[in-house]
């Protein structure tokens, strides 16, 4: 046996590990110290249901972190004796993520949704109809709460052998390459070959965590770096992280148009009131704000360094087409092919053959799970972005 493996103390998961952090939270209302008012009218609810045989309403608990909302939640599963099934804001991107959790519960189960300020969600006023917003609003109480729900059919995901192009590997995490065509999660339509199918493969111990540790996604025909959690430490601590907008995340971008400065676009972004499969600036839609500086411009095109702050669904997309400069070659907002005037046959030839919309993501920044420190990677775009911005630099026409 090697002195690795005699090791007392590792810094990799162990399946104890899993029920350590619930085994030192109260279970009972009893147990629970502070909130005497909340434990009381709780207590009360709680009595109600179980004498009605019948699951606890609707609970909202609010308030900053550290105030017990996760263990106030274990304790009503235990005090209903259900079970307790958690998820986040952040993870549930899409209707059919939250219809995949529902189609699963027991009877009487608790769903503990953590950030649920995160959700694609609408508050009324039940006073006066008002739509209540904004993330810093307040809620009194009375507020009708409208989830917007975009059911979609769930897959189920299974281990495939798929190679993966991966930069880093350690006990808390794997930070890889993902490649322009390859969707993240499985759905209908894309029920094999999936990044997420791959992972399964690569780690089965990933099974255990909600959508196998992947925290963030690039859409399909996005290329660049991802992080995936493998540890329920390292899968809170990215997720909390890309709440704070604390994540660095830089792409590079060729977008149609030729740009004279760099800025900032901050639009909300939400459902497209027509086209429900793609993304639209909409009143009411979440915050979203991205960066852009020019780094060379073309005869009808720039290349643009892109940083995020926040993560919306075709974030990058959706902003450049709003400020009339679609990425080159994107096939949902870009519209229909213009070449520039006088364009090589060079030019005119990568223009025709680019298929996808060209966005990489090339740089990937964040503080790890473990050890607390800054760590940070980077991957040069792939050949057929390279292939057009060379053609780009040797067209004729210039400056």
């Amino acid at each position: 046996m090697s002195q690795a493996d005699d090791r007392i103390i590792t810094a990799a998961d162990q399946d104890e590990d899993f029920a350590t952090e619930a085994t030192l939270r109260p279970r009972t209302m009893a147990e629970y110290i502070g909130q005497p008012a909340m434990r009381e009218k709780l207590g009360i609810f709680l009595e109600a249901a179980r004498r009605r045989g019948e699951a606890l309403d609707h609970v909202l608990i609010f308030g900053p972190p550290g105030l017990g909302k996760t263990t106030l939640a274990h304790v009503i599963a235990h005090e209903m004796g259900v079970n307790l099934r958690q998820t986040s804001g952040p993870v549930l991107e899409r209707a059919g993520d939250l219809a995949a959790l529902l189609t699963n519960l027991e009877a009487n189960d608790v769903l503990f949704v953590d950030d649920v300020s995160d959700l694609d969600v609408v508050l009324f006023d039940a006073a006066d109809g008002d739509i209540v917003d904004r993330p810093r609003d307040r809620v009194y109480g009375g507020e009708r709460l409208v989830v917007n729900a975009w059911l979609e059919e769930q897959v189920e995901s299974r281990p495939e052998a798929i190679p993966l192009d991966i930069l880093h590997q350690d006990s808390e995490l794997i930070v890889l390459d993902k490649p322009a065509g390859m969707v993240v999660h499985p759905a209908a339509g894309n029920r094999e070959g999936t990044l997420q199918n791959a992972l399964l493969y690569q780690d089965p111990g990933l099974s255990r965590l909600p959508r196998a540790g992947i925290v963030h996604r690039l859409d399909k025909e996005t290329s660049g770096l991802l992080v995936v959690a493998r540890t329920p430490r390292a899968y809170k601590s990215l997720v909390a992280q890309l709440q704070a907008r604390e994540v660095k995340r830089e792409y590079r971008a060729v977008v149609c148009g030729v740009m004279t400065a760099g800025g900032s676009v901050a639009e909300p972004i939400g459902r497209h009131p027509v086209h429900r499969t793609r993304m639209a600036v909409v009143p009411g839609g979440k915050l979203a704000v991205t960066h852009f500086r020019v780094l060379e411009r073309f005869r009808a095109h720039s290349y643009l360094q892109v940083n995020l702050e926040t993560g919306r669904t075709h974030q990058i997309r959706v902003h450049m087409a709003y400020i009339r400069h679609p990425l080159a070659g994107d096939p949902t907002y870009g519209g229909r092919l213009r070449l520039p005037a006088g364009a090589s046959p060079a030019l005119q030839q990568q223009l025709q053959g680019f298929r996808r919309q060209a966005l990489h993501a090339r740089r990937l920044g964040f503080v790890h799970p473990l050890r607390g420190d800054w760590v940070e990677w980077e991957r040069e775009e792939p050949t057929d972005m390279n292939d057009l911005l060379e053609a780009l630099r040797g067209d004729a026409g210039n400056d």
